[in-house]
């Protein structure tokens, strides 16, 4: 009952951790649209551009983060190998298979599974203790 507790806390955290992220490049894609464009008449408000991009970020990210990359993260955990260079690999890994399913958006798919990982790495290495305590 142990491990499947630690399997959910670990989605659970990958979750957090996609959800920050994608805030993050949804925020940064929706500025750039908004002063990019070449005519300030035509350029689309902060606030119609950023749900998009919010979108496109939690629909590319997600899939890879939370299909293969939290289970791979748990198995590392569980068996004591997370560290920065497993959870790097784990990302990768997890980016390079729907990278190859997503052809077009390979790329961003790559980056943001394996920052994802690293976020998620970060947000379980500071919450570790607790969620070790509570689950015991």
């Amino acid at each position: 009952m142990a491990v499947l507790k630690m399997f959910l806390v670990i989605e659970g955290i990958v979750c957090i951790a996609h959800f920050g992220v994608s805030i993050i490049i949804a925020t940064l894609g929706a500025i750039i649209a908004t002063f990019d464009a070449a005519d300030v008449l035509h350029s689309a408000p902060f606030f119609a551009v950023f749900p998009v991009y919010l979108f496109v970020a939690l629909g590319i990210g997600g899939i890879p983060a939370l299909t293969i990359g939290a289970p791979i993260y748990f198995l590392l955990s569980y068996n004591k190998y997370n560290n920065y260079l497993t959870t790097l690999a784990a990302g990768l890994l997890s980016g390079l298979i729907f990278g190859l399913i997503f052809e077009l958006y390979s790329f961003l798919v790559i980056v943001f599974s394996t920052v994802v990982a690293l976020v998620a790495h970060c947000l379980f290495k500071l919450w570790s203790r607790r969620i070790i305590q509570k689950i015991s």
